[in-house]
Formats: C-alpha cells, structure tokens, sequence
C-alpha cells in the first residue's frame, strides 16, 4: 500500500534552517532515499517537527518526481504561518550569535572585496534587464542552433508540446486543457487594467484553471494557474527567450554543450529539460525549484507588458498535469512594480487622486487577509496596513495617524486602491462594522474548510470532556443555532455552514473513546506521550505549590491523553482528595 503519511523530525535549529532555505521556503520538500517506508502516494500528509518539539501539520504535500537513487520530490500546497515564523525566529537567533562571535573575536569577519563566485540563476525581473536579456537572446539563437544540431534534434523543439487533443505524459512542453465546452469566468482586452484586476482576483479567491491571451500575429499564451497564482506558461509559436535551457545559458548557469545534452536526454528520455538538469548533477531539485520560480516570473511580466489581444480565463477544477513550482504570488510582484511606478507619479495627480476621497473612510477590504500575507510586506507597510484596519479614519485624517512620510501614505493608498485591496465607504460605525462581520465569518469559515475538529470548536487538542462542554456553550453563544441570521442576511448561509461544521466536531470530540481515536489521526502517539508525561510533571510541582486548581487541569489532561497509565489516574484522585 502506498505511504500517506510521514514525518522530519529536526534534530536542532541548524538541520531545520538549513531544511528552510533549501527546500520548505520554495514550497517544496525532498525525501531521501529510504526516508519513506514505502512507495510514496501521489499526495501524502507530511508532519514537521520543529526544534523544540512543536508540531506543524499535518501539511498536503504532492508527489512531483521520483529519482532513480529513490528519493521523492514533494510540492507543498499551504505551508503553515507556523512554519515560517519558526524559520524567522532561527534566522534572527542566527544572526544574534553571528554578531556575538563578531564581537568577541571569536568569528573573522567577512573579508572585503568582491564576493566569491556562485552560481548564477535567472536575472530579477525588472523592466530594464528584461528589455536587455530579450536583446542579449536574439545574439545567442544561433548558438541554441548549433547546440541542437550537435545533438541530433534539429527537428524537435524544446518547450513545445502537444497540443491540446494530444495529452501525452512525458512529452515536452505543457498540456493545453480543452476549455472550448466551458463558460469563461471572465475575459477582456489587453491594454487597460482589466488583466490585472484578474490576476488579484485570482489571488484573492484562489482560483485555478487556464488563462489565455490571444495575441496579433496569430500568436497564443496560456497561463497555467493553480489556487491562485500561475505556475506555468506556454506559448505558440514558442518563445525562444523564455525556454528555461535559453535563460539558464544566457544566466551563465549551464554552457552551450550542457544545453546540447539536455536536449539529446529529453529527445531519448521523453522528459522535461529540468529533469535533464536534476539527471545531469547540473542542478538540485531545490534549485530547480526556484529556478521555475523565476521564469514564471519573467515571462509573467511578458504577459501583463501585452497591450494589443484578448484575454479569457477559463475555471477549471485541476490543472492537466502537476509542477514543480509552486504558485507565483502575482500580488506580491503587481504591488512592488506600482509602489516602484508612484514615485514617479506628480505630486498633483496624486492629489487630484485624494480629492474626492478625502472625506470618504477607508477599509480593508473583507477577505483579502490571506493575500495580504502573500504579499510579503515591509514592517512599514504592514504598520500602516494596521493603522487602517483598527479604526475607522477619513482619508484626509490618514496622513495625521500614518507612521509613514505624507508622499508615501499617499502612494500605499493609491497602490492599494489600484489593486482593489482597500476601499471608501461614508459611513463609519456601520461600515466597520459590516467589515469585522465580514471577516470574522471568513476566518470561521476557513477553519471548517481546512481546520482541524479541535480548531473547528476553538478547543485545544489536549482538551477534555470538560473543555469540550465549555467550547461548544461559547459557541452556541456566538453563534446561536435558531440565529442563522444574527450575523446579517448576507453572511447567513455561511453561518449555517460554520454551525453544522462545528456540530460534527462536537459530536465528535464530546465523545470519549471517538475523541481519543481521532486526536490519534492528527497528533504523534509519542507528542501524546510525551505531551502526558509533561503534565503529569507539572501536576506534582503544583501539589507541592498547593495549586490545587493548576494540579487538577494537569493531571486531567495527562489522564486524558494516556487514560491507561496508573500513575497519572492517582494523581488526579489525589488532588480530588485534596480539594474535598
């Protein structure tokens, strides 16, 4: 039977944050040969132990590739928050040390001069050195020939695949889904904001399926879009410039001869010329990884530089093939490129944007939280974004409150407007109001979609019968089940949806025996052991406190968790005893 769930444990801070930058931060994970016990299922959930001993999962991981040395390689679909502050907390303790070894000698520093030489990916993604690279290109075509010519496959070209009536595994260049049966959810023309808009809806509402461009000259794009965010481009005729062989020759990263054997391995192998790469020792998965992350990147900006087409986006319930790469945070890339453009922007059009809005309030549009995550911003930012969010503020009232200069306030404002993250009621108390509702229902509602039964009825895994009755009479306060509509006719049907969820787990978890079996399915037998052994610890110090109330929660749980240990059951009829 194939393997559906398994486990890295980190040893200590270094295995993990070295575990961080090569692998989780690209949303991908990597098992060695014989990490696994068995044959790998095409989706596992995987559990991370962090340092310390906290658990983050368990996370949706899908099977991308498996090697000839055995090992698999995993895309991470949702990696955790949790996940991700541990590794910030690493860097940052990592960096305490470097400054203290620095400063007692204890550690040279760095010399001066030229850093030494790396290996060198895919250039960033500005309009500069995008408009340089598809100039430096057109010099390299006749090498790309030659290369092919010494390979024997002057008749194939890489990058393109079959088309969409022709779904080949293995063949090169990505599978078209046929989408001329389907309703497009929305299309447009190229030149205005319309496709941008699209792209933050996409990231907004995650959504997956197939955007096309039609281009003058007969040409096409499609974007390959995935809970959100493209993970893959293709175009017909094919793009010379943004094949991933012609990026990493032009980056300096692969020679002309490696690019000629990748070819002649994809022309004997039937495989895709990162797999070409990983076979070679040319790149690691990882790199490969963020090496994919780069031309989706680059050709991205392509794509939105279009201002002559259509466009359509068709919604799809999954995409024809799975990818390595992980989905590209396009409001991250959108937001960075408009706060670059409004420095430029006169100080007059940036007022006669303010003018009409000044005495409007502004908000933080409901549901867009998680994309705001995404977006990875500053600490400046992210301070101005809470200033915003806490309390109602007119726009002319912003400046005053902003941590921000008045041009920079003014420049957040308009990005965020562009984007469609924030907007401008008259109202205040009514309006913020609406919004708190608003998110509130959304997060309840995240949490019967993704979360576990302990997140689902707001208790902690270790609960008791006890704290199950205390967790399910708060939320019957909150949301009372003859009251679908306490949170507004709007948010009702998502509240029936938040109630019933809620009401399984609590059939669930007010059970015993059912509880017991079903913490089992999502926490480590040894954390529930260990877990136990901690209270059971705990309980004593605080009998010999005389912390009978501390006690009691203690050695109640530890009884919970291991109900079959006699010690644990003694020292809670011992604190009983004592609170007679």
């Amino acid at each position: 039977m194939a393997q559906r769930h398994a486990t890295r444990r980190y040893p200590d801070t270094l295995a993990f944050l070295r575990d961080w930058q090569e692998q989780l931060s690209m949303d991908a994970i990597l098992f060695a040969s014989g990490a696994l016990d068995d044959k790998p299922a095409a989706e596992m959930k995987v559990d991370l132990v962090l340092p310390g001993g906290a658990r983050a999962g368990p996370i949706v991981a899908q099977l991308i590739n498996q090697f000839d040395d055995g090992s698999s390689a995993f895309r991470i679909t949702d990696l955790p928050k949790q996940v991700a502050d541990a590794a910030l907390a690493a860097t940052t303790e990592k960096e305490k040390w470097k400054a203290y070894l620095l400063d007692t000698g204890e550690l040279a520093p760095a010399r001066e001069g030229p850093p030494p030489p790396t290996v060198s990916v895919v250039p960033a993604a500005s309009t500069q050195e995008l408009t340089a690279l598809r100039d430096r290109v057109k010099r390299l075509e006749a090498d790309l020939s030659r290369a092919r010519a010494a390979a024997h496959s002057a008749q194939s070209t890489p990058g393109r695949g079959p088309g969409p009536s022709e779904p080949q595994r293995g063949a090169r260049g990505l599978v078209v889904p046929e989408v001329s049966h389907l309703q497009p959810v929305a299309s447009g023309q190229l030149g205005d904001k319309s496709l941008r808009d699209m792209f933050m809806r996409l990231s907004v509402e995650k959504l997956t399926g197939l955007l096309t461009l039609a281009l003058p000259e007969g040409r096409t794009r499609w974007a390959f879009v995935l809970k959100g965010g493209p993970v893959a481009f293709r175009a017909e005729p094919m793009q010379e410039h943004e094949v991933l062989g012609m990026l990493l020759l032009k980056a300096g990263s692969i020679t002309k001869e490696q690019l000629a054997e990748t070819l002649r391995i994809m022309e004997e192998r039937g495989i895709r010329q990162g797999e070409a790469l990983i076979e070679m020792g040319v790149l690691t998965f990882a790199q490969l990884v963020l090496i994919l992350q780069k031309q989706c990147e680059f050709v991205l900006v392509q794509t939105i530089a279009e201002t002559t087409g259509t466009w359509t986006f068709h919604q799809l319930d999954e995409l024809p093939e799975r990818f390595v790469a992980p989905p590209m945070r396009v409001a991250a890339h959108l937001f960075r490129d408009l706060r670059a453009r409004c420095k430029s922007i006169p100080a007059d059009d940036m007022s006669a944007f303010l003018r009409p809005r000044l005495e409007s309030y502004v908000y933080i549009k409901a549901g867009v939280e998680r994309t705001l995550e995404e977006m990875r911003l500053s600490a400046d930012e992210q301070a101005f974004l809470k200033i915003i969010g806490g309390t109602s503020f007119r726009v002319r009232e912003v400046p005053s409150v902003s941590n921000l200069s008045r041009g920079q306030t003014a420049g957040m404002l308009w990005c965020l407007t562009e984007l469609g993250l924030i907007e401008y009621r008259a109202d205040a108390a009514a309006a913020r109001g609406e919004e708190k509702n608003a998110s509130y229902i959304a997060s309840r509602k995240a949490t019967i979609d993704k979360g576990s039964y302990f997140d689902q009825l707001e208790a902690h895994w270790m609960c008791t019968s006890e704290d199950v009755e205390k967790a399910w009479k708060k939320f019957n306060q909150e949301f009372p089940a003859d009251q679908p509509q306490k949170y507004g006719a709007a948010h009702e049907a998502d509240v029936r949806k938040i109630i019933a969820g809620v009401r399984q787990a609590y059939d669930t978890l007010s059970n015993e025996a059912k509880r017991r079996e079903y913490r089992l399915t999502k926490i480590e037998r040894v954390m529930i052991e260990q877990s136990a052994i901690m209270l059971a610890s705990k309980g004593d110090m605080a009998i010999m406190k005389e912390a009978m109330v501390e006690a009691y929660d203690c050695f109640s749980k530890a009884v919970e968790l291991m109900p079959n240990v006699g010690e644990y059951r003694q020292g809670l009829e011992r604190v009983r005893a004592a609170r007679r």
